[in-house]
């Protein structure tokens, strides 16, 4: 069965990288605010440079949540992650 991650994207690269690099997901669906969004592609490249394998998921998506700090705002952004894991 394929993996499939949805990561909330903080204020720093290698927690991200060190999950992707454990997990190796298929695809990955990114949940990050206007500020930690420059996070993503470091983050995938730091996990390709961890893996023998140079390991890439197949396809990913970052859903962007305009104000971080909107709770309902910040939920509806994940559902939408959820949904594009889905598809």
């Amino acid at each position: 069965m394929d993996k499939a991650l949805i990561l909330s994207v903080g204020g720093t690269v290698e927690p991200l990288a060190r999950t992707l690099a454990e997990h190796q997901p298929c695809v990955v669906s990114f949940f990050a605010s206007q500020q930690t969004v420059v996070h993503v592609g470091p983050a995938l490249e730091k996990a390709s440079h961890a893996t023998q394998e140079r390991w890439r998921p197949r396809a990913y998506h970052t859903v962007l949540a305009d104000d971080a700090e909107d709770l309902i705002h910040c939920y509806g952004c994940a559902l939408q992650a959820a949904t594009w894991i889905q598809r």
